[in-house]
């Protein structure tokens, strides 16, 4: 999530202000104001000519208004935005930083709400200041009082958000209460063209939620699209939405930066656009390569390179344990070189002969496990390792998968949760060690846990084979599943897997077809027209057709070339129903999902077999009602 600093809004001139801003220095040669304004009409990097000749970028500007006014508050807040993080300017024959400015510009004008603001962003998660009056702020107390100060102050809020864990609340001065997702919604309420915002608010979503914003229904995905609508250069966005599409979804983007990412895109061109943004973020790297297939290829920053290129590339950047970790799974046994890297044995033992500086995958998983050894994404990682071993030590993989469960409230928790339970018997129960002393969880409790929060249609598979020998039903995500819902589930995330397609056809009676509008019960598997409604129902509680719907999916995804099974699927479809399908070839994966209408489906069952009385009997009534 993003915080900003910003200049002073009610300083801010327009472009359109410089002229009037110029003709006052004609006037008034000192006018501090004048010289601060005109620095704030700059973009970074841009210079501006004075009716004297000089030319001076937009920090000398704001440097000038101090040189005449050091008392001026809000030259001192702008002068400190337009400089980088660790950047140092002279001020009255003294080297100061933004955090340095900011803190002045809140000491000469206590009312200075931006100043406030600005100065929570620079200050440390647990870092305390103290200000010339005695007063003690963190980042909170600063977010916080810069909304009493101003009230209409958007930037504020969103950065108060930011801090602020889901279940928390926050009391302004004036008794309100306010927990993180009321707080974006303000922001928004003040600026509905705050990209950042749109953003964070997505990042406070889960997979499947949906929220009422602006008069709107959004989930995730909207919410980053809207953000990159509003700034299409706005680098995590691009991140952020990757992350919220399953590994074969695609999105629509219109535009993109300077046409760069547009149309429909998936996981992969959204990451490199936004590396193409900010070349220096080692996680958009690492988010790259786990798109890569083992020996796939793509080309990046002018070069071709590979997953194990790409992995290396993120570590060179920033030594992050979960890279080192992924990076030796994939490596196994073979050997990679890291620019900048000791040898193993230097970094291990601290010898003084580098040798060898070629790091295998066992040593590349040791040294993330000796950099974060509680690390859930790190110790799964392990796990994996381990288990892809010639030789698999299971016993090893479950010992370092109970201590990342064992990190409960933390991320990848539930992923670790699920791995677990995959290398459980039906029925088995394990002891989760903890500081109180442990407590023992079941193979069903680990799986229920895990499919909380992950998207993973085996998880969802043995979960509903768990039911089987147990109860009927199950609560997950706020909503009531069976057997039945449950593989369907797992289907609709991947069409592919056998197990689920065979729990299905086991669990479902036949019953005659007919067409139905189904997109309620599976919204990821079905789209439909707006003006379509019919009534919503618990997965549970979901009617026998829809079990036939998603096996006939199944059944054309292996075989897309067979008329029949097109014309079995099109008749189950709703007029308004669009299904989706992968664009591989019979059988196989692909990259991205494709929807077809159901006359779409009939016209692809006539192109296999012109001679069916039965897809010609399909296509009639359509062609009346849709005229294609």
């Amino acid at each position: 999530m993003q915080a900003e600093l910003r200049d002073v809004a009610r300083e801010i001139g327009s472009q359109d202000d410089r002229g009037a801003f110029l003709d006052i220095l004609e006037v008034d040669p000192k006018n501090a104001q004048a010289f601060d304004n005109l620095g704030s009409t700059l973009r970074p990097g841009e210079s501006l000519q004075l009716p004297d000749g000089l030319l001076l970028p937009k920090k000398a500007l704001h440097l000038k208004a101090l040189e005449l006014d050091a008392t001026h508050s809000h030259a001192h807040n702008n002068l400190a935005v337009s400089l980088g993080p660790g950047e140092v300017v002279t001020l009255q024959g003294n080297g100061v930083n933004q955090r340095a400015l900011f803190q002045r510009a809140v000491e000469l004008d206590p009312k200075n709400a931006v100043a406030h603001c600005n100065l929570g962003v620079v200050l440390g998660d647990h870092e305390v200041l103290r200000t010339k009056d005695g007063q003690l702020w963190d980042k909170r107390s600063l977010y916080v009082k810069a909304i009493e100060l101003d009230p209409s102050y958007a930037f504020a809020y969103n950065n108060l958000a930011v801090l602020m864990a889901p279940q928390e609340w926050v009391r302004l001065a004036d008794g309100s209460c306010w927990d993180r997702r009321s707080l974006y919604f303000a922001a928004l309420q003040l600026d509905p063209g705050y990209a950042v915002a749109y953003n964070n608010l997505a990042l406070s979503l889960g997979f499947q939620e949906r929220v009422q914003c602006l008069d709107a229904f959004w989930d995730r995905r909207a919410l980053h699209q809207k953000a990159l609508e509003l700034d299409p250069r706005h680098c995590c966005a691009y991140r952020d939405l990757a992350l919220a599409l399953r590994p074969k979804e695609t999105v629509l983007l219109q535009g993109g930066t300077a046409g760069q990412c547009h149309g429909n895109v998936g996981r992969r061109e959204l990451l490199l656009e936004a590396i193409r943004l900010e070349p220096s973020s080692a996680e958009n790297y690492r988010l790259l390569a786990e798109t890569l297939q083992k020996d796939e290829e793509l080309m990046l920053n002018g070069f071709q390179m590979g997953k194990t290129q790409v992995f290396v590339r993120s570590l060179e950047l920033d030594v992050d344990p979960v890279t080192c970790a992924q990076l030796g799974v994939h490596l196994g046994p073979d050997s990679c070189r890291v620019k900048g890297w000791s040898s193993p044995a230097s970094w291990f033992s601290g010898a003084a002969e580098e040798g060898d500086n070629s790091w295998t995958g066992t040593q590349l998983i040791e040294r993330a496990l000796q950099l974060a050894p509680t690390r859930p994404d790190v110790l799964m990682a392990a796990a994996t390792f381990e288990l892809e071993r010639p030789r698999a030590d299971r016993t090893k993989a479950r010992q370092l998968l109970l201590v990342a469960v064992a990190q409960g409230g933390r991320p990848n928790v539930a992923a670790a949760a699920g791995r677990l339970a995959l290398l459980m018997e039906p029925g088995e129960a394990v002891r989760i060690p903890s500081q109180e002393g442990g407590a023992t969880a079941v193979r069903r409790q680990l799986l229920l846990a895990a499919c909380e929060e992950v998207d993973d249609a085996q998880l969802l598979t043995e979960l509903a084979l768990e039911l089987l020998r147990s109860a009927p039903e199950v609560q997950l995500r706020g909503r009531t599943f069976d057997v039945r819902a449950l593989c369907r589930e797992a289907l609709i995330l991947d069409p592919h897997h056998s197990m689920a397609q065979q729990l299905l056809s086991h669990e479902t009676k036949r019953t005659s077809p007919k067409p139905l509008l189904l997109r309620s019960a599976a919204p990821d598997l079905i789209q439909s027209s707006k003006d379509w409604q019919e009534p919503g129902f618990a997965p549970a509680d979901a009617p026998k057709e829809l079990d036939r719907f998603v096996l006939a999916l199944v059944a054309l995804e292996a075989n897309k070339h067979e008329g029949a099974l097109a014309d079995a699927l099109g008749e189950l479809m709703g007029p308004a129903d669009r299904v989706r399908l992968s664009e591989g070839q019979d059988g196989t994966a692909s990259r991205y999902w494709q929807y077809r209408s159901r006359s779409q489906l009939h016209q692809a069952a006539l192109e296999a077999d012109p001679s069916s009385s039965r897809t010609w009997t399909n296509l009639g009534p359509l062609e009346t009602m849709f005229q294609i």
